[in-house]
């Protein structure tokens, strides 16, 4: 067989088995050495992602909610499951990244004009925008300490400056 034939086989063979691979579901897991790992599900869509885990066992992350186009936030704790946070008001998507032991939330989301946006979120008061770049929609929050100071990204075209 020529490399050709054998290339122009195997490309058949991917594209046949891609179907397969777009149509599975990821969920969001937990693992643990006493309960080994447990699947802790979505928000009504196909795919959930579990991004950080703080001393008390609450999981961040974002899931898709049903019809897999958007995304929120989510907590997730073994006594109340996974709860979606959201989104800001008039806003359409939101990932939570980073939780500390207080359960405040860093993450970013889409805001009312479409702009993606540093978040804060907190028990008692819900979403927050932190300020963003006005030049580049690129803007991310990514940790949060015990003082609920967040750190993050800023992107200024090829630039990229962090932020506390």
């Amino acid at each position: 067989m020529t490399k050709l034939l054998r290339f122009l086989i195997l490309i058949c063979f991917v594209l046949m088995l891609s179907p397969l691979a777009v149509a599975q579901k990821q969920h969001a897991f937990i693992w643990n050495n006493t309960t080994g790992i447990q699947d802790i599900g979505t928000l009504g869509g196909d795919t959930s992602y579990a991004l950080y885990i703080n001393d008390s066992g609450e999981v961040v992350g974002y899931s898709y909610i049903a019809g897999n186009i958007t995304t929120h936030a989510f907590t997730w704790t073994p006594a109340g499951g996974m709860v979606d946070l959201g989104t800001l008001p008039g806003g359409s998507s939101t990932q939570g990244n980073a939780i500390n032991s207080a359960g405040d939330i860093a993450g970013n989301g889409i805001d009312a004009n479409g702009k993606q946006v540093p978040l804060y979120w907190s028990p008692g008061g819900g979403f927050v925008a932190l300020p963003e770049n006005k030049g580049d929609s690129r803007n991310y929050g990514f940790g949060i300490n015990d003082f609920s100071d967040v750190t993050g990204q800023h992107y200024f075209g090829e630039i990229v400056r962090g932020y506390l």
